[in-house]
């Protein structure tokens, strides 16, 4: 790629362009996607996670990245990897193709998108502590709410 002597090496900016273009994605798919180790990704991943150029958050057993939406540079970094971009569509119009054309299927119908997995604990927990910080509720409420009864009934026996 371009930009390898600034990021370091070849693979973080593969891993940082193929973020742009999908806005999230996850090892494996970028591995297959570039035809590389899925070892080598993950060990880029990690490193901009440690950066906090990306975030992480697990959705089912994967493990999804994008971009750290306070990472301080975010908008300069996406503008110096867009630029690099036309010289991939010029250079390499093929891997540019694929990269900012995304073939997929439609998702299976009642399938939870990514915004509000479905029987997630963790996002229920989440969104109702959003919720909470606009309303005051009462210790019974909070415990109905996040469906923790039977811890209280179990405290108020002891």
């Amino acid at each position: 790629m371009y930009l390898a002597g600034l990021f370091g090496s070849m693979d973080k900016e593969r891993v940082l362009q193929f973020i742009l273009a999908r806005n999230r994605a996850y090892a494996t798919q970028i591995a297959k996607f570039y035809q590389l180790n899925t070892s080598q990704i993950v060990k880029q991943l990690e490193s901009l996670e440690l950066d906090k150029v990306v975030v992480s958050f697990q959705y089912g057993k994967m493990r999804l990245y994008e971009f750290n939406p306070q990472y301080y540079f975010r908008d300069e970094l996406k503008a110096l990897l867009l630029k690099s971009r036309k010289v991939i569509k010029i250079q390499e119009p093929e891997l540019y193709n694929s990269l900012v054309m995304v073939k997929a299927a439609p998702r299976r119908k009642g399938k939870p998108d990514f915004k509000k997995p479905a029987n997630s604990k963790e996002y229920n927990v989440a969104e109702k502590a959003d919720q909470a910080c606009e309303k005051i509720y009462t210790l019974d409420e909070v415990v109905d709410e996040l469906g923790l009864r039977c811890v209280k009934e179990a405290n108020e026996d002891v």
